[in-house]
Order: C-alpha cells, then structure tokens, then sequence
C-alpha cells in the first residue's frame, strides 16, 4: 500500500487530504442529523401523550361517574325488589338525561326481564348478556363489556354492568347500561388539537372511539401492523401506519381501572415537516461545502502540478540535448522562485557554453 500511497500525484494526494477531513466532518454531521430526528419524533410523541393521557383521564372519569350512580341506582328499594309490575321511575328516566346511553335495564342472573327504558326490549336475553351477567355474579362488581352491537338499539354499543346485591351480599340480579359509542364519541372528542387523530380500543383491540370517521370505524379491529402491540405495552410510542393506511407518530395509555388504550397521533408528513424542511437544506449546505471543498483542493492542486509539470517537460528537452527551452514561472511562490532560479542556471550554462565556444574559436 505504501509504494502504491508513493507512486499518486500530488494532486492526488491534496484531494485525499480533503477527504480524510470531509468524510469524519460528513459522519459527524449524519450523526448530529439522526439525533436531532430523533429529538423531533421525541417532542412529538411527548405532545401526543399529553393528548392520550387527557382523553385517557375523560373516558376513566365517565365510568367512574357511571359506575357511582348505578352503584346509588342498585340499593334503590324498588331495585332491590326485582318486581316487574313496579319498576324503579329512576332507573325509567336516567337514561333521559344523557344523550349517549342506549338503553338500561334490570334482569335477574337467568335473563329475566325486570324492568327496561326502551320497550322494545327483548324478554329473551341474549347470550352475551348472560355471560355479562355470570361474570357480574362471580366478581360482585361493576364491570364494562367489550364492544358490542346492542340488540336493541342495534348501534355500537359498550354495555355497564352493575350487580344487584341484597342485603345479606347474595347478588340477585343485575342492571345493564348500555353506552351509544357514537354519540360517546361526540363527547369525548368535542375538542381536539388541530391535526391530532385519537383511537380508543378495547382489550380485544376493536374501536370503541375515534376521532376520526367513527362511524367507519367503530366496531372494527384496529390496523394488523399495531395488533398485540399495545396489549404488550400499556404506554408507549411508535410510528405506525393506521387503518386508513395513514402514516402517523403515536403515544398510547391505558385507562385506568377499564382497560382500554388511548392512542393519539399525527401525520407524520406534517409534524416532521418542520425538521425535514430543515434537514434538507442542512443536507444542501453540506453538499455545496463539499463541492466547494473539493473545487478548491483540485484548483490548489492544478496551481501546484502546472509549475511542476512544466519543469519535468524542461528537464526532457534538457536530457535530449535541447537546453534552449525554460520554464513557466508561476504558482506557488516557492515554485516560481524554483523556476526564476532554474531558468537563471539555464542562462549561465548558456553563456558558459557560448564563452568556450568563442575561447575555442580563438585558440585554434
């Protein structure tokens, strides 16, 4: 490597020095690039969890406020009476004072209809909301369902369920709320940052909220590339493409107590728009400093070789008999001084040579 290193051109050599400094520069400068993405990406993950996290903190305190009444609601006298022929006027009405309930009703553990807000309520339960029931019976507690279809509302529908529990703490029957997604969803997202796109889903990882064209999406299984993901991780962050096949930066959390997952995102396109745009002419700017770089070092190299390879072509005539040429005189002081200095000896041999030829003359 050493006798190849031995046999490049000066000019060679000049444009290899620029490089060996370029190249750290350029690795150096491609580093900074990531982190500064990466510190970008960072700042908007932090943002998109603020947002979850607020959504995150709506959706728990509905439920925590719903699961308060209907706890007050179970230990109504009429309630805990079970009897059809005298329904509680309360749990009549509640449903009357918010929009996005469906539907409440009272049964007892084997389906049997006690009292019901909509009357066109089915006496025959369905399975799902004996499974509802026997799980409420096991746990004596307040529990949300996963997301359903209602029987009857026939919307998209998450169904509260409240146990009974009588006085010696036997549980004897329970109340269903059911909750309107979709007008849930008008509620949850009134208000929103501009750009922002907040999916809700349950544990089986299907919408129960979006912000976005709930009525598309509601009741359906989120993006195949984000499944499992967020049942591994409760919070997190990533860049992932939703099911609208949008490309968007996410932060998810859980809601507490329910469950469920809030993720919020945005297009990616236009929050890392800033830092791109940014990039890019960081990228130019470098790139002209390399052209520029490497203009200068071939020039330098040019005014270097020129003057050089001037005085190599003289050195040729010279060794083939012909001294009347001489030298260029430029480049580099020191080589214009090599070249005043070799023309100078030139001019003496000459005159030495012309002054024996005339002693010669007079001698003979």
């Amino acid at each position: 490597m050493e006798k190849s290193y031995s046999k490049t051109t000066i000019q060679t050599r000049l444009i290899l020095l620029v490089l060996s400094i370029l190249i750290p520069l350029s690795a150096l400068l491609a580093w900074t690039m990531i982190r500064d993405e990466e510190r970008a990406r960072d700042a908007v993950y932090l943002r998109m969890a603020t947002v979850a996290t607020d959504r995150a903190s709506l959706i728990g305190q509905y439920f925590v406020d719903q699961q308060a009444v209907l706890g007050r609601l179970a230990q109504r006298p009429d309630v805990q009476r079970g009897d059809p022929a005298q329904c509680d006027p309360l749990l009549l009405s509640y449903p009357k004072l918010h929009p996005e309930f469906s539907n409440l009703s009272q049964r007892r553990l084997d389906g049997t209809l006690l009292c019901t807000y909509l009357p066109n309520t089915s006496a025959q339960v369905a399975p799902i909301f004996l499974g509802l029931a026997e799980t409420a019976a096991r746990s004596g507690k307040y529990n949300v369902s996963p997301v359903m279809k209602g029987p009857a509302s026939g919307r998209q529908v998450v169904v509260s369920v409240q146990p009974v529990v009588d006085g010696s703490g036997v549980v004897t029957g329970v109340m269903f709320l059911g909750n309107d997604l979709l007008k849930l969803n008008s509620r949850i997202f009134a208000v929103l940052p501009d750009g922002v796109t907040v999916g809700v889903f349950d544990e089986k990882e299907t919408f129960a909220l979006r912000s976005d064209d709930p009525e598309k999406w509601i009741g359906q299984l989120i993006a195949p590339a984000s499944r499992g993901r967020y049942n591994q991780q409760p919070t997190g962050s990533a860049t992932l493409v939703a099911v609208d096949g949008v490309r968007r930066l996410y932060s998810w959390v859980t809601v507490p107590g329910l469950g469920w997952r809030v993720s919020a995102g945005v297009r990616e396109d236009l929050a890392m728009a800033p830092y791109w745009q940014s990039r890019n002419q960081t990228r130019v700017a470098i790139g002209a400093m390399v052209f520029l770089a490497l203009f200068l070092a071939y020039r330098l190299a040019k005014s270097i070789t020129r003057p050089v390879s001037q005085l190599e072509l003289v050195t040729r005539h010279m060794a083939n008999g012909d001294f009347s040429v001489r030298a260029g005189v430029s480049g580099p002081s020191e080589l214009r001084n090599l070249a005043t200095q070799f023309n100078a000896m030139l001019d003496v041999r000459a005159v030495a040579i012309a002054e024996l030829r005339d002693s010669e003359t007079r001698w003979k």
